[in-house]
C-alpha cells in the first residue's frame, strides 16, 4: 500500500471493524506494500464478508472478499472464546 499522503488501513468483517488482538493477525510485508489478515484458528462463525479499506484525505479504496468456512467433523465451537472476541 502506497500513497501520498500515507493512507491508513482498516479491516472489517460484515461491516464491523476488526481490531488487533481479536483472534486476528494483521501483517505488513518487509517492503510495506503488502498487508495481510490471518485467522490462525478459524471457526465456522468466521465466514462472512471481509473488507480492506485504505484511506487518506484525498480519497479511499476498498476491496471485499466473501470467505466461506467448512466445518470439520471434529471441530467444536468454543462459545466462551467467541463471546470474549465480540
Amino acid at each position: 500500500m502506497e500513497g501520498d499522503p500515507q493512507p491508513s488501513l482498516t479491516w472489517h468483517k460484515d461491516d464491523k471493524e476488526i481490531l488487533p488482538g481479536e483472534r486476528f493477525i494483521m501483517g505488513v510485508s518487509s517492503i510495506g506494500s503488502l498487508h495481510t489478515l490471518e485467522i490462525p484458528a478459524v471457526l465456522v462463525t468466521d465466514a462472512g464478508n471481509y473488507t480492506c479499506t485504505i484511506k487518506n484525505e484525498l480519497g479511499e479504496e476498498s476491496c471485499t472478499v466473501a470467505v466461506r468456512v467448512q466445518q470439520l467433523q471434529e471441530e467444536q465451537t468454543d462459545f466462551r472464546s467467541l463471546l470474549k472476541s465480540r
